[in-house]
C-alpha cells in the first residue's frame, strides 16, 4: 500500500487509506439517539401532568375573593 502524508496542526503525520467504509467522524449509535427521544417523550408526559396538578391544586391555595361566582362571565369581571 502506498502511504500518504498529511500535515496536521503544524505536525507531520502519516496514514494509510482504510478499507472501512465512510462514516461521520463522530457518529452517534442508534441506541443514544432513541433513549434521548425517549427521555424528550417522557418529560413531555411528566411535566403535562405537573401542569396538570398544579391547576388542579390552585384554586384551595389561592381561592377567589369572597362573593366571587367563579361560574361566570361577569362576576370574574366585576371582581377584577
Amino acid at each position: 500500500m502506498r502511504w500518504r502524508s498529511q500535515v496536521a496542526s503544524s505536525k507531520l503525520t502519516l496514514f494509510r487509506p482504510s478499507s472501512r467504509p465512510l462514516t461521520a467522524p463522530h457518529s452517534i449509535p442508534m441506541t443514544t439517539i432513541l433513549r434521548n427521544s425517549a427521555a424528550v417523550v417522557v418529560g413531555l408526559i411528566l411535566g403535562s401532568f405537573v401542569n396538570l396538578a398544579l391547576i388542579r391544586v390552585s384554586p384551595p391555595v389561592l381561592p377567589p375573593s369572597p362573593g366571587v361566582d367563579v361560574s361566570t362571565v361577569a362576576s370574574m369581571q366585576a371582581s377584577m
